[in-house]
C-alpha cells in the first residue's frame, strides 16, 4: 500500500508533467547517544505543486500537545510550506501530527539497536527509505522525462553516532557524523549506519 508522501509526489508529477514547477526539501538531524536516547531535529520546505498539496493538507494549528507548539514553527501559505521542529523525541516525529498530516512515512521510524561486544557496544542505527519509489515512477506516462526538474525531492539525513563509525552506506562521513542524500530515484533501501564506542573503564571496571 502507498504511503501518502508516495501519492502526493506520484499525483504532483502526474499533475505537472509539462511544468518545472515543484520542489521539495526534507532535512532530519538525528543523534544518538544511546538506543533509548535519540533526538531528531527536523526541516521541511516546499514550493510549487508539491507545496500546493501539502498547504492544503496541513494543519499548523493541530499540533498535539502545547510542548509540540513549543519544539515546532511552520510558515503555510498558498504554495509556499516550511515547517521547523528541534529536539524531537522518535515518537513525536515517527508517530505525531506533523507525520500524519505533511508524510505518513515509514521512513521516520528509525531502529536504534545496541550489542555488548565485551570491551565495546556496537550501535547499529537503521532508516527505511520511504522517500524513493521507482515501482510508481516507472509508469509509462513519465518514460523519458526529467523527474528531477519536475520535481526537485530533496531528503537529507545526517546521524551523529555514539562512538566510532565502522560501516555504513551513507554518502559522506567525517568523525562519528554520517550524512545521506536521497532523490527520488535512489536505490538504498535502507539507510543503515553502525559504530563501535569503548566502554569506559574505572577503579571497579567497565562503566555501563
Amino acid at each position: 500500500m502507498k504511503t501518502k508522501f508516495s501519492r502526493l509526489v506520484y499525483m504532483s508529477l502526474i499533475g505537472i508533467l509539462l511544468t518545472a514547477c515543484g520542489a521539495m526539501t526534507i532535512r532530519v538531524d538525528t543523534e544518538v547517544n544511546d538506543e533509548t536516547d535519540i533526538t531528531h531535529d527536523l526541516g521541511l520546505e516546499a514550493s510549487g505543486q508539491i507545496g500546493t498539496i501539502i498547504a492544503a493538507e496541513f494543519d499548523s494549528d493541530g499540533f498535539d500537545s502545547e510542548e509540540m507548539r513549543k519544539k515546532c514553527s511552520s510558515s503555510i501559505e498558498a504554495d509556499e510550506v516550511e515547517i521547523k521542529c528541534s529536539n524531537l523525541t522518535q515518537e513525536e516525529l515517527s508517530e505525531g501530527d506533523i507525520n500524519d498530516q505533511a508524510f505518513n512515512v515509514q521512513a521516520f521510524n528509525v531502529k536504534v539497536t545496541k550489542t555488548d561486544l565485551g570491551d565495546e557496544w556496537e550501535y547499529q542505527v537503521i532508516m527505511v527509505n520511504d522517500f524513493s519509489d521507482n515501482e510508481e515512477l516507472s509508469d509509462p506516462m513519465l518514460e523519458g522525462m526529467d523527474l528531477d526538474s519536475i520535481l526537485r525531492f530533496r531528503f537529507h539525513w545526517s546521524v551523529k553516532m555514539p562512538g566510532e563509525i565502522v560501516e555504513t552506506n551513507a554518502d559522506i562521513t567525517e568523525d562519528n557524523k554520517a550524512s545521506f542524500t536521497v532523490k527520488l530515484d535512489d536505490e538504498r533501501e535502507r539507510l543503515v549506519v553502525m559504530s563501535r564506542q569503548k566502554k569506559s573503564t574505572g577503579l571497579f571496571g567497565a562503566c555501563n
